[in-house]
């Protein structure tokens, strides 16, 4: 179950739906996770990053997807974490075809190597993908590419998402 609520208004939300919690949990036990809550991204941002995208790869030759990828690990989220099994372990390229974008570093003091994970933006809230974006249009502007409608149009996308927060 997820309740979206604010800090004031916990309690009176639990006590309202622990109908509900005890119907399905009864008495098992049960972990509780509070964070702060942030709008996810909109499609109309994701769609005019894309043709943003689609713009730069064919001024730089590339395909959008690689584009994408490294707009992904300059501007997007990352995480660098422990792979979690030896290189000689049968199941490593298994693991590693898991992640859709990562680098692989050596673990240095350890025989586990690093992945560098780099997300996908369909996994961002709002304020992730107007780092993105930004990040994007920056891009344009230092090669000097005219991308000045859908500019526009994604600071007006962001202003409305993040300012209806």
């Amino acid at each position: 179950m997820k309740l979206k609520t604010t800090v004031k208004n916990l309690l009176q939300d639990i006590v309202k739906n622990y109908p509900k919690l005890e119907n399905d949990f009864e008495d098992k036990p049960i972990t509780i996770e509070i964070k702060k809550w942030h709008k996810k991204r909109s499609p109309d941002q994701n769609a005019l990053m894309w043709v943003i995208l689609d713009k730069m790869a064919k001024s730089l030759n590339l395909t959008p997807d690689e584009v994408y990828c490294n707009m992904l690990k300059d501007y997007g989220v990352t995480a660098d974490r422990p792979l979690g099994v030896e290189k000689d372990h049968p199941q490593y390229n298994e693991i590693l075809e898991q992640f859709n974008y990562y680098v692989i570093r050596d673990g240095k003091n350890s025989k586990l190597d690093y992945v560098y994970m780099v997300f996908g933006s369909s996994t961002y809230n709002s304020e992730q993908m107007s780092v993105l974006i930004n990040g994007i249009l920056q891009e344009c502007e230092n090669m000097q590419l005219d991308v000045s409608y859908e500019s526009a149009e994604l600071k007006s996308l962001l202003e409305a998402n993040n300012g209806s927060k």
